[in-house]
């Protein structure tokens, strides 16, 4: 008995034999060409994704660039204003005085204990590290003075901290902070002082 190809091979004439070879060369260069084709497309599509995000790179790289030299630029406007000079001279000053200035006792224990429980669980919250207290609370004696009167009191609120202009001590640097904080709030949008 013979097969059902070599049946066929044998019905079929050479004009039927040459269209069957003629469409089997066609489909399969049809599957040629389209898997080339959809090699060079992915390939190409690939090179214009990378390439875009490339650009959006570049373009976020510079505006990070860009507002980093306005920063830099007003900030080397201010340092040169006569008004930040004198302030920054008067704060030296006042600062030197506070070197020893006598602060209550529980002002120190509480300025010990903002820094092991508000700042230092803080920053471990930050940064997921464990936090030594102890190397952040200051030694300097002005430093104890100024962050007692003025960070302690606002437990973490910086707000609070910033718009504190005033410890009410009678300080050189109380007098200096009430003359000059107020430019502060005003370009924050809060012009009276505390």
């Amino acid at each position: 008995m013979r097969s059902l190809g070599s049946r066929l091979r044998g019905r079929l004439g050479i004009q039927s034999k040459l269209l069957m070879m003629l469409l089997g060369v066609s489909v399969a260069s049809a599957l040629i060409i389209g898997s080339i084709g959809y090699a060079s497309g992915t390939s190409a599509l690939r090179d214009a994704e990378f390439d875009r995000l490339v650009e959006v790179r570049e373009s976020r790289s510079q505006a990070v660039v860009s507002l980093i030299e306005d920063m830099r630029n007003v900030a080397a406007t201010y340092s040169r204003s006569l008004v930040v000079s004198d302030a920054a001279r008067d704060f030296s000053a006042a600062y030197r005085q506070l070197a020893g200035a006598q602060r209550p006792p529980e002002q120190s224990a509480a300025l010990d204990e903002y820094y092991r429980k508000v700042f230092a669980e803080n920053l471990e919250k930050g940064t997921g590290q464990p936090v030594d207290a102890e190397l952040f609370d200051p030694k300097n004696a002005a430093a104890r003075y100024l962050q007692g009167w003025y960070t302690v009191p606002a437990a973490g609120d910086f707000t609070v901290s910033l718009d504190n202009s005033d410890a009410g001590d009678n300080s050189a640097w109380s007098a200096v902070s009430a003359r000059e904080c107020w430019r502060c709030r005003c370009r924050r949008g809060s012009p009276t002082a505390s």
